[in-house]
């Protein structure tokens, strides 16, 4: 077992579960949500990263993304197939935690105790929905402010002309939960990059979360989520879009994972065997 290097102290020497290139904290949504509620009071900045699939795939292929999750000061598992390899490595993870429960709990959390949100990219009617549909469900919520902007040709993030606009907007409205919508791993590489600027005591990449709650897409029903068959769902209503990523790039590196923590375990019981268990 490790522990990630650093970080906030306020994370730092808790235990984690290392999955594929990616250490993720052995909390579940109550836990995660005290300590983000212990970054606020802690002030700015820190760094809270949902991890599915995809991330485990991009950070086997770029160094650079997993150490960035690798120093975020909150790093959980989004995802049932996560859930399930944490448990063929006999170090299960208490609770899968997803973007969309987060934005949710933080909204809550941030209309009861006067707290600010501001948005960082998706679309301007996927952010007006949301925040319409937030505000609904969490009277008194203060949305501080959105930007949206143009994405760069090398495919970084923001373009360099709307990377001052938004650290600006940013800056202006001194949100206490900062939500980046950029996907991975743009969003990621663009909170650590920024963070020292930005200041906002929490910042989390939430992809195509503002979506789901504008309209544009469904969540799937709950038994498919807790039976992990929410890819499926959002495969049948995005096909063009995930059927490669989801099909290919996710499920190669589940099963090699999987293939790798099974090869290791039978390697271990056989050394147990050999040595009497010395």
């Amino acid at each position: 077992m490790a522990t990630v290097s650093g970080q906030s102290g306020t994370t730092q020497g808790q235990e984690l579960v290392r999955i594929g290139q990616i250490g993720l904290h052995r909390v579940n949504l109550s836990s995660t949500l005290e300590q983000i509620s212990r970054f606020v009071e802690e002030k700015g900045p820190h760094h809270v990263v949902t991890v599915n699939l995809q991330f485990l795939s991009t950070a086997a292929k770029n160094r650079t993304f997993a150490e960035v999750v690798n120093n975020a000061d909150l790093v959980v598992a989004d995802g049932m197939p996560l859930i399930w390899l944490s448990r063929l490595l006999g170090t299960p993870l208490p609770q899968r935690v997803t973007g969309h429960d987060l934005l949710h709990q933080c909204a809550a959390l941030a209309s009861q105790k006067g707290l600010t949100l501001f948005f960082l990219g998706a679309t301007p009617s996927a952010t007006e929905g949301a925040t319409r549909r937030l505000q609904e469900m969490y009277p008194g919520l203060k949305i501080a402010g959105s930007y949206q902007g143009s994405f760069s040709p090398a495919g970084y993030g923001l373009s360099e002309s709307d990377e001052r606009g938004a650290l600006d907007a940013i800056e202006r409205c001194r949100p206490d939960f900062l939500f980046v919508a950029l996907g991975c791993p743009k969003q990621e590489l663009w909170i650590y990059r920024h963070r020292q600027d930005i200041q906002a005591p929490v910042c989390i990449g939430i992809g195509g979360v503002l979506d789901v709650l504008a309209g544009r897409l469904k969540r799937a029903p709950l038994w498919m989520q807790r039976m992990g068959l929410e890819w499926l769902y959002r495969l049948q209503q995005e096909p063009g879009r995930l059927w490669k990523r989801y099909l290919t790039q996710d499920l190669l590196t589940a099963l090699k994972i999987a293939g790798s923590i099974s090869v290791k375990r039978t390697f271990d019981l056989r050394h147990v065997w050999r040595t009497g268990g010395t």
